[in-house]
């Protein structure tokens, strides 16, 4: 998170892109990818890797889908069935 802390946040999520380009079944990366795109104010792209990490099996923090749910409910698609 030290690019973050920089306020350099369009660069962490370029970072992650990159993992989750090589890693795309990485599920963390996923998740983490999320995180960076909500800091960067773009929420369609966060519930996009919000539902990339789950379809892996990784359930994100419920205090971020709070975050995420609370800025941007109008954005919100439902995650797939199980």
């Amino acid at each position: 998170m030290t690019l973050g802390r920089l306020g350099r946040t369009r660069e962490a999520v370029d970072q992650m892109l990159r993992v989750v380009d090589l890693a795309p079944r990485n599920a963390k990366a996923h998740e983490r990818l999320a995180i960076w795109y909500y800091y960067a104010g773009d929420d369609d792209d966060a519930w996009r890797h919000v539902d990339a990490a789950r379809e892996l099996g990784l359930e994100p923090p419920g205090q971020f889908i709070a975050l995420l749910e609370a800025r941007s409910p109008a954005t919100r698609r439902p995650a797939a069935a199980d």
